[in-house]
């Protein structure tokens, strides 16, 4: 894992706040900031693991497909997480009951 990296992603998810960051948008400010785009997303997952990041939320997208010459159009959603800073308040929600 990039130190430069994961160092970038906790600075910016901290300057995020409690808003946080969708994924996409931090993984978008890495590459940005000339950070390979599959580095960045196994850094963030690794932050995830080392719980140094967490889930806050997520964003849903709805995205309209078209049909081509003559096709009906369709629709399909995308999420991603927004993540932020790890807290234990936030930890606490990722919890099971009878784990």
């Amino acid at each position: 894992m990039s130190d430069a990296c994961a160092t970038r992603s906790l600075e910016r998810l901290e300057a995020a706040g409690d808003e946080g960051l969708a994924m996409g948008r931090l993984v978008d400010a890495l590459v940005d900031e000339g950070f390979d785009e599959v580095e960045a997303e196994a850094v963030i997952w690794g932050l995830m693991q080392r719980r140094e990041v967490t889930p806050h939320g997520y964003v849903r997208r709805r995205l309209r497909r078209s049909g081509g010459a003559g096709g009906e159009e369709s629709f399909h959603r995308v999420y991603e997480y927004v993540l932020r800073r790890w807290s234990p308040e936030l930890d606490a929600q990722l919890e099971l009951p009878g784990t």
